[in-house]
């Protein structure tokens, strides 16, 4: 089992480093991190899978009809014949796992049910594997300065097609909100 890491942020962003490679599955990744899991796990919010749908799933889950048209992501390389739900706080049931102030994921066909009935989370996305890093894997990545490390965004429940869109979202509202702050900041003369 490895320690917990403790971070400000609850998302990374690839940095121009990492992007440089397009086939790379980092490549302009928003990394959802978990802060109250047993060891630093996180799942990537916008990597799209093309070859696999809610009809797959459902027939994975043993549910009788499908689930919602939704897309289902790559949460990172690690175990991804496993499927998990990460969803908001606003559902809980036996097999929930927080995951940090503003979400928790989930393992049982319980929620695929509760989705296929109206009654499952309001936000949600249906991840195929997941990331996860070594005690002091992610601070060294960090002081590497190959994650950007940013608050959580309500953005990461969205679905876009091509997978930079999110990222670029969240980099200029970042950026838009660093500009504003500075010129707040002067003082007229």
């Amino acid at each position: 089992m490895f320690n917990v890491n403790i971070y400000v942020s609850n998302l990374l962003l690839s940095s121009q480093t990492v992007n440089v490679n397009n086939l790379n599955i980092w490549h302009h990744s928003v990394i959802m991190l978990g802060s109250e899991l047993a060891s630093t796990v996180g799942f990537i919010m916008n990597q799209p899978v093309m070859n696999i749908d809610q009809t797959q799933i459902s027939r994975i889950y043993g549910i009788k009809s499908d689930l919602p048209k939704q897309p289902i992501y790559c949460g990172g390389p690690i175990a991804m014949e496993k499927i998990t739900i990460i969803h908001s706080l606003d559902y809980h049931v036996k097999g929930t796992s927080i995951m940090n102030d503003e979400c928790a994921i989930t393992f049982n066909d319980q929620i695929a049910r509760d989705i296929l009935e109206g009654g499952g989370p309001k936000n949600y996305k249906i991840m195929l594997g997941y990331c996860t890093w070594q005690d002091g894997q992610l601070d060294a990545e960090l002081e590497k300065k190959l994650w950007l490390e940013n608050d959580y965004d309500d953005i990461v429940w969205a679905n876009y097609k091509r997978k930079t869109k999110m990222w670029r979202k969240i980099i200029e509202k970042n950026a838009t909100q660093a500009s504003n702050e500075f010129l707040n900041s002067l003082v007229p003369f």
